[in-house]
C-alpha cells in the first residue's frame, strides 16, 4: 500500500493499492518472495514487512522483492534501499510514480531497468492515479549491464573505433599482454586506433580511471 502526502498530487485519497492485475503479471515474471513495506491486509508475499518491522532495516539480499514503496519524501530512502540490496543480491521490482525530474531517479531508477507504464494506473482503492507510473527493476546482473552501457558510451566518445567492452578489457587489464604503438594499442583480440592528439600511455590512463570507476562499485 502506498501513501501520498496529501499536498504532493491533486487527490481525494493518500492510500494507494497496488492494482491486482499488475501484480499478477509481475508475479508471473518474478516469482515474489518478499513484500518489505505494507500492512498485514495489504501484503503481496507470504514474507513480508510492516511499518513496525521497518523494512529499510532489514535484509532484503536472498529475496525477489515487490516494493509498492511510501509515495512522500521517504520515496528516495527506500529506492536506495532497494538499489543496495540489489548489488547484494535481491531483485527488487518497484512500482513507483515516474518523476524522471528528482534526483532519485537520476541517481538510482536510471541504472536499472525503466518500465514505463502506458496511461494512468488505476489503484484498487482509490481510481485513476493522478500522476505516470512506472516500474524499475534492480538486480545485480541488470546494474552491471547499465554500468557497462555507459562505460562503453564513454569510451566510445574518446575511441569510436573501439567495438566492445570486451576489447577495452584486454587493452587495459594489467594481466594481459599487449603493447603499445605509436598510433594505438594492440591487445588480445584487436587493434584499437587512437585519434591523432591521443597516445597510448593517455588512453590507457583514460580508459584505466574509467574502468576503475566501474569496479569500484561493482566489483
Amino acid at each position: 500500500m502506498v501513501r501520498l502526502n496529501k499536498g504532493m498530487f491533486t487527490s481525494n485519497s493518500n492510500e494507494w493499492q497496488t492494482p491486482s492485475d499488475l501484480f499478477q503479471d509481475l508475479d508471473e515474471e518474478f516469482e515474489f518472495t518478499l513484500d518489505p513495506c505494507c500492512t498485514k491486509e495489504t501484503a503481496k508475499c507470504a514474507k513480508f514487512f510492516t511499518i513496525q518491522d521497518d523494512g529499510l532495516k532489514q535484509d532484503w539480499s536472498k529475496d525477489v522483492v515487490f516494493m509498492n514503496p511510501p509515495y512522500g519524501k521517504e520515496i528516495k530512502d527506500w529506492i536506495k534501499k532497494a538499489f543496495k540490496e540489489a548489488k547484494k543480491g535481491a531483485t527488487v521490482v518497484c512500482l513507483i510514480p515516474a518523476r524522471t525530474d528528482t534526483k532519485y531517479w537520476h541517481d538510482y531508477c536510471f541504472k536499472g531497468e525503466v518500465r514505463f507504464l502506458k496511461g494512468r494506473l488505476k489503484f484498487s482503492n482509490a481510481g485513476s492515479a493522478p500522476f505516470p507510473s512506472a516500474v524499475v527493476i534492480f538486480d545485480k546482473y541488470r546494474l552491471i549491464a547499465k554500468k557497462e552501457e555507459r562505460l562503453m558510451e564513454r569510451v566510445k566518445d574518446l575511441i569510436p573505433e573501439c567495438e566492445s567492452l570486451e576489447q577495452v578489457m584486454h587493452a587495459i587489464q594489467v594481466e594481459i599482454d599487449f603493447h603499445k604503438l605509436s598510433t594505438g594499442v594492440f591487445c588480445g583480440n584487436g587493434y584499437i586506433s587512437l585519434p591523432d592528439n591521443m597516445s597510448s600511455d593517455e588512453f590507457e590512463e583514460i580508459v584505466g580511471d574509467l574502468w576503475n570507476e566501474y569496479w569500484s562499485e561493482y566489483s
